[in-house]
Parts: C-alpha cells; sequence; structure tokens
C-alpha cells in the first residue's frame, strides 16, 4: 500500500515495512505517516517484498524480528550480502527487548532496534541512527557529487582530484570499527551500531570513489594507475568484509560467554582458529587496552598460535596485526618476542598466510588435543607448571 504525506520530520522519503503481522503492519504505516515520510509501502510477504526491493529504490526499511516462517536476522544477513544493500538503513522491530535478542540484530547488520510497542519518538530516533550510520561524512559525500559533475562534464583530472579528497582521512574508518568493537564489549549496543554502521559506510564510499579514479585514469590513458587504483577498491570492500566478520565474531562471543572479564581474547582466539590472523591481532590490541589481563594476554596468544598450522609465522601475522592496530605503542618485532620468547627476529618478508586446521570435526579434537601437549612440553622444558599459580586456561 501506497502512502503520501507532506511533513516530514525523518532523514527519508521513503520506507519499507514488512512483518507476517498484519496489525504491525498497520502501526508501522501509521507511525511513518505522522511522522511525514513521504512515500511508505508495506508488505506481509517477506518473498514480495523481496522482489520489491530488488527493483525499487528505499530509502530506509523497518523489518520485522519475526517474519512467521523465517526471521528479520536472516533475512537482513541476506541483504547485506548484496553490495547494493551493503548501507541501506535497516531497522529491525521486536517485540523482545532482550539482550539475546538485540545481539542477534546487530550481528545481522541492523541500522536500528525498535522495541513493540514504539513511540513515535522511539522511531524518530532509530531513524536518526539510522541515518547517522549510513553517512560517510558530509565533506565526503560533496566531494563525490563534485567528482561526478566534473565526469560528466568530461573533467577527468578535476574528477580524479575531488574522489582523492572524498578518500581522505584513511584512519576515520578503522578508528569507528575499534569504537564499535569498545562500544558493543561495553554492551552499548546502539552506539555499536551507529559506530559499526559507519566504518562500513565510509568505506564503502571508499571503494566507489577508487572505482571512478581508476575509470578516470583508464581514460587519461594510464592504464598502471587505473590498476592501482582498482587494488585498493578491492582493499576496500576487503576491509568491510573483515569489519562484518569480526563484528559478527565478537556478538557470537558475548552471546556464549556474556560473564568474560575481558571478550576480545575470546574474540582474538576465535579469530586465530578462523585463519584471520590479523583480526586476531587487533582483537590482541583491543585486549591489552580492556584488561584485567596483567600480562597474560601474551601467553594467551602464544596458546592461540599453537591451534595453527605454523605457530612461529601465526604470532608474525598476529603481531603485525596488534602493532597496526595502533592502540599499542610496541613494534611489531617487540610483540613477536613478546609471544614466542627468544626466538629470530621478524623478517620483513616472512609474513605468510598459514593455513587453518581441518574443518573435520575430529581432526579440530587431534589438533587441540596435540597443542596442548605441545604446549604443555613447552613448559615442562622452561620449568614445568609445577609453580604456586594455577596454569590460566583463558582460551
Amino acid at each position: 500500500m501506497l502512502t503520501l504525506h507532506k511533513k516530514n520530520l525523518t532523514p527519508f522519503t521513503t520506507a519499507l515495512a514488512v512483518s507476517a503481522n498484519r496489525e504491525h503492519l498497520r502501526l508501522d504505516r501509521s507511525a511513518l505517516r505522522a511522522a511525514g515520510v513521504p512515500e511508505i509501502v508495506t508488505f506481509a510477504s517477506i518473498e514480495k517484498a523481496l522482489v520489491w526491493i530488488v527493483a525499487n529504490p528505499v530509502d530506509v526499511v523497518l523489518l520485522d524480528a519475526d517474519l512467521g516462517r523465517t526471521t528479520g536476522a536472516k533475512v537482513l544477513r541476506l541483504l547485506r550480502r548484496r553490495r547494493s544493500f551493503a548501507t541501506l538503513p535497516v531497522i529491525v522491530t521486536s517485540m523482545s527487548s532482550s539482550r539475546a535478542c538485540v545481539l542477534e540484530a546487530l550481528g545481522a547488520g541492523c541500522s536500528g532496534y525498535l522495541v513493540r510497542p514504539y513511540s513515535q519518538e522511539g522511531l524518530l530516533k532509530q531513524c536518526r541512527l539510522a541515518a547517522s550510520g549510513a553517512n560517510p561524512g558530509r565533506e565526503r559525500i560533496a566531494a563525490m557529487r563534485q567528482a561526478q559533475e566534473e565526469t560528466r562534464r568530461g573533467r577527468r583530472v578535476q574528477a580524479i582530484a575531488a574522489m582523492k579528497r572524498a578518500t581522505s582521512r584513511q584512519q576515520e574508518a578503522h578508528q569507528y570499527y575499534t569504537k564499535g568493537c569498545d562500544q558493543l564489549s561495553a554492551e552499548h549496543f546502539e552506539l555499536a551500531i551507529g559506530s559499526f554502521n559507519k566504518a562500513l559506510a565510509i568505506n564503502n564510499l571508499f571503494a566507489e570513489a577508487y572505482i571512478g579514479m581508476a575509470n578516470a585514469w583508464e581514460a587519461l590513458g594510464e592504464p598502471d594507475k587505473a590498476k592501482a587504483c582498482m587494488r585498493r577498491a578491492v582493499d576496500a570492500h576487503a576491509r568491510n568484509n573483515g569489519i562484518t566478520r569480526t563484528r559478527n565474531v565478537l556478538v557470537q562471543t558475548l552471546m556464549d560467554n556474556p560473564n568474560a572479564p575481558n571478550p576480545f581474547l575470546d574474540l582474538g582466539f576465535a579469530l586465530v582458529r578462523q585463519g584471520e590472523l590479523k583480526a586476531a591481532g587487533q582483537a590482541y590490541s583491543l585486549a591489552v587496552q580492556h584488561g584485567p589481563t596483567g600480562g597474560g594476554v601474551y601467553a594467551a596468544v602464544a596458546r592461540a598460535c599453537l591451534f595453527t598450522s605454523d605457530p612461529r609465522r601465526a604470532a608474525k601475522q598476529i603481531a603485525v596485526g596488534m602493532a597496526e592496530a595502533g592502540g599499542i605503542s610496541l613494534p611489531a618485532e617487540t610483540l613477536y618476542q613478546r609471544i614466542m620468547g627468544d626466538i629470530p627476529s621478524l623478517p620483513g618478508s616472512g609474513i605468510v598466510r598459514t593455513e587453518t586446521v581441518e574443518a573435520d570435526e575430529c581432526s579440530n579434537v587431534m589438533n587441540d588435543i596435540l597443542a596442548v601437549l605441545k604446549y604443555t612440553w613447552k613448559l615442562y622444558r622452561n620449568g614445568g607448571p609445577l609453580t604456586p599459580q594455577p596454569l590460566p586456561l583463558d582460551f
């Protein structure tokens, strides 16, 4: 159903509401109309809604957590797999305010979370949160618009200059990502949603800008520069994939172990097991900053490395990730030595991606047993575990 209205209190001009409950749809439509959204479309069928959204641009989606035969979180994960919907504002509406339900929506990539029955102010607040998270910044947007105008005029050099301005402040996306991790671990869920989505939006704009620069350099007869820009576009998309994976692992960690004193230790170990070694290094960097861990972080990293096919190379990549995270004022070589002890220094070109353990469950168990045996043997060689302090099993 299409509804038209004049006064708009939201940042959006078109809205889609999806729910298997027709009374929920009626209330959503009424709330959006009262907020002044000019165009409102509603669907009780998720299949019809997906067909419609692929063919029609929309500014915001209100997605019910309960869709009958499926869930809003599953549908949202499906949408986020498509690059065209990667930063689309999607507010999950739910009858539950439980921690588990909020974390599930956050892990699926929601832009806001609205508990039914909600107030008009609650809707407007979540609309503002969703719009803010999808906004990479006014200066960047203005630079991209100028680049598009210069391209339309055939002024490719000026277009490249504008796109370079749009891709300035390269560390900002990573800063938002780190902030999101901090906020999520502190269970400031709304703030975490905004920070993660802001990081994704910035990287998404970077990718768009680098593709535009590549096309411009190609038209100017500079194929090498065009290829370099395309590689940077690929890197920007890869960073977003990494942010999404790490966010989801942290969400799962918080769901599985809500009382963990330092969830970043668990996050780091989980990422090591998945072969995401640099991301694990960033998690361990956060673990150092967010105690209580004492001096146990480096021991925890060493134990995690033993669960890989090549512990030394794993330690090197994790050390690089910790150093690049920026939260520890130590070089990668020093971090590597702290992790692995008296081992030859880290070579500049010796960083190689390690292979993850076999996916088969029996192989996982055997690898774990062998890793523990190796670690125990190392302890005995260095004086043994027969000390007054028990061995910390914080992995």
